[in-house]
């Protein structure tokens, strides 16, 4: 395949999903550094902004040399989807990716993590100059640390799911998203069990939203 034709697939991509404004979708992304520093500093964002979604998607159909858009976000304690490295993240939906910021809200990512209260109750939010969009993580990649806290049984299922939270963890949204990571039901917090009897067979996501982050689970309809 040749460059005109990737290209091509790029903005081809980057009109459906910015014309596609009723198909909510929870995206994730991560973001390296050009300083540089090691891709196990990368930090990881959550998004279903369909404005900052289209940015993305225009950023990585650019060589990664040429993506001169960096994160800058609001900070909240706890981890974020696979964000385990640190005990902090970029809060969902709170984040864009911009060309310029004040100096204040740069740094590093283990800045942030060295002196949390500095950078989240004072400066509220974090916008490394050196960082830019590396790629879009699929659902199949999150991980969380309270994922173990969380069941989902019988996995595979044809009808009905039973979803077993720890009863530590403030569950505030529950999501099913399809393998492209379309938002399909919507759960209340106490909701335990999911019917999927009228789901069309195949690969799933459950999205736990909770106080520190993301759970993600992948379910299989048979």
């Amino acid at each position: 395949m040749n460059n005109t034709m990737k290209r091509s697939i790029f903005l081809f991509a980057i009109l459906f999903f910015g014309v596609s404004a009723q198909a909510q979708t929870l995206r994730f992304f991560e973001f390296g550094f050009r300083n540089p520093l090691p891709d196990s500093m990368n930090v990881i964002a959550a998004t279903s902004d369909t404005t900052v979604i289209t940015k993305a998607l225009a950023q990585l159909a650019l060589p990664e040399n040429e993506r001169m858009l960096f994160i800058n976000g609001e900070l909240q304690y706890g981890t974020e989807t696979n964000n385990t490295l640190y005990s902090w993240h970029f809060v969902t939906d709170a984040w864009d990716m911009v060309e310029v910021a004040v100096e204040v809200c740069d740094g590093r990512p283990d800045d942030v993590e060295n002196n949390k209260s500095y950078w989240i109750d004072l400066i509220g939010r974090f916008c490394p100059w050196t960082s830019y969009l590396k790629r879009e993580i699929f659902p199949s990649e999150v991980r969380d640390a309270i994922t173990s806290k969380i069941r989902l049984y019988p996995n595979p299922t044809s009808d009905l799911l039973t979803i077993d939270a720890d009863p530590s963890i403030a569950i505030n949204e529950l999501y099913v998203l399809d393998a492209l990571g379309k938002i399909v039901l919507t759960l209340s917090p106490m909701e335990r069990t999911v019917d999927l009897r009228s789901f069309p067979h195949g690969q799933y996501y459950i999205i736990v939203r909770h106080f520190n982050g993301n759970a993600v689970h992948k379910l299989i309809r048979d």
